[in-house]
């Protein structure tokens, strides 16, 4: 697992990175995030638990669990069953 101190460190160094992109202004939740929050917690095999920065702050998911929810359906029933059943759908190439 991570060192905290490390994690710390990276936090900070890509902290500043907010300010190259905005939040989605047509999402509500997204509009009212304070893009500066940075944090991360993590926890190993072994129960151990690392975390940096804002890693307390509550958050919104939005796309990312789609990526969550996918994982958990092809633990649970095989990637072979999955891909019969979901396709894809690139969404941002309809902007």
């Amino acid at each position: 697992m991570f060192e905290t101190d490390c994690l710390e460190q990276w936090v900070e160094q890509y902290r500043g990175e907010f300010s190259k992109g905005k939040c989605a202004a047509y999402i509500p939740a997204l509009k009212e995030a304070d893009p500066t929050q940075l944090g991360i917690c993590m926890m190993g095999p072994d129960g151990q638990i690392s975390r940096a920065g804002n890693y307390d702050a509550p958050f919104t998911l939005q796309s990312i669990s789609k990526v969550i929810i996918y994982l958990a359906a092809c633990t649970h029933h095989g990637i072979a069953n999955v891909l019969e059943q979901v396709g894809e759908h690139r969404s941002c190439l309809d902007l």
